[in-house]
């Protein structure tokens, strides 16, 4: 069976937290470790069979997320298509409510469930609402306080990534998801984000990243599937709420940017293998105790 290496990984590695969502870290990158060769221009990363592995990934998922600036910069409909398999449910983290109503994930078939701050604008969310979503608020962690001071952040993130954030989304869905995504083009893209305002919310809150996979939880959501943007993916490494993690990588050096997370801080996997897709390999592993 094709991806039978991949599956099996998944199956054998599914065990659900007590208390909040299982997460997968996903992402395509180059060999120096680019998701994109430059700010606000997606790049084309992975090879037709990388991509068809992610969509394997996703379809083993019951959420898939991303932050504000991928909506905004890649537009990506979050399905499921090069494989048979269900649709998982949109999860995006946007503080500000800068989603656009008409993005393409509202034609997924599955309500997206969106995290905003609790200023987040009432008119923004009525229109988000009107055009399917479900809206989440959530105190916002890092803000300033009337006392001068900013509530504790513990490698949470907020969801505003810029139209391009800092780290260059997933790498992978940029020319197979948007709009345009059923041309058939194959390789995946990087996003191409680099204003790295995806971890900042509204000039510095944060979303609580375990308070937003308690919820998911709670939704019934028991696993996601996290493909960016690189600032995403960084602020879950720091925080060491992730489980597992999918990472392709193809045959070439891109010199762009990257994940954004503290230089020298080494983060480790466990249970490491490799697995072939054409010209490109997934590293597959769990998050080191």
């Amino acid at each position: 069976m094709r991806h039978a290496s991949l599956i099996g990984w998944m199956e054998a590695t599914s065990r659900l937290p007590a208390d909040r969502a299982l997460v997968t870290l996903s992402y395509a990158q180059s060999l120096d470790g680019a998701l994109s060769a430059r700010g606000g221009s997606p790049t084309a990363i992975s090879c037709d069979a990388a991509l068809e592995a992610c969509h394997v990934i996703r379809s083993r998922h019951d959420g898939i997320m991303v932050g504000s600036g991928t909506i905004l910069s890649d537009n990506p409909m979050l399905t499921v298509r090069r494989v048979r398999g269900r649709n998982p449910r949109p999860v995006i983290l946007d503080s500000g409510l800068r989603t656009p109503p008409g993005s393409a994930v509202f034609a997924s078939g599955e309500s997206p469930l969106i995290f905003c701050g609790e200023d987040a604008g009432a008119e923004a969310e009525g229109r988000l609402e009107d055009a399917g979503a479900e809206v989440r608020r959530l105190p916002l962690e890092g803000v300033a306080t009337a006392g001068g001071g900013s509530g504790v952040s513990r490698g949470v993130m907020g969801s505003r990534e810029g139209p391009g954030e800092r780290g260059c989304r997933d790498g992978r869905k940029a020319r197979e998801e948007g709009p345009a995504d059923e041309g058939g083009q194959g390789e995946r893209k990087g996003p191409g984000e680099r204003d790295g305002r995806e971890g900042r919310a509204d000039e510095g809150g944060r979303l609580p990243l375990g308070r937003v996979l308690r919820v998911l939880r709670e939704c019934g959501l028991g696993s996601v599937m996290v493909e960016g943007g690189g600032r995403l993916i960084g602020d879950f490494l720091r925080s060491g709420l992730w489980d597992r993690a999918a990472i392709n990588a193809a045959p070439f050096w891109l010199g762009g940017c990257g994940i954004d997370y503290a230089a020298g801080v080494k983060i480790r996997m466990d249970d490491v293998r490799w697995v072939t897709c054409d010209s490109d390999v997934f590293c597959l592993g769990v998050r080191a105790k």
